[in-house]
């Protein structure tokens, strides 16, 4: 495997878990605990699946 392939490979693992980070944090952490923000909640989503998608295409590439 080249070095590039190992770093987008590593790249694409970093953003997958960030995106689970974001959407535990953001988006379960507070509907768990009663603490319910709309924004909060459509924050994480859009963050998680933003960091997401982009390991995603990181994948691809």
């Amino acid at each position: 495997m080249t070095a590039t392939l190992l770093k987008t490979e590593t790249l694409s693992a970093i953003s997958r878990d960030i995106a689970q980070v974001l959407f535990a944090g953001l988006f379960i952490e507070p509907i768990a605990n009663g603490h319910a923000n709309i924004y909060l909640i459509a924050l994480g989503l859009l963050l998680s699946f933003g960091t997401w998608f982009s390991s995603l295409l990181l994948a691809k590439s």
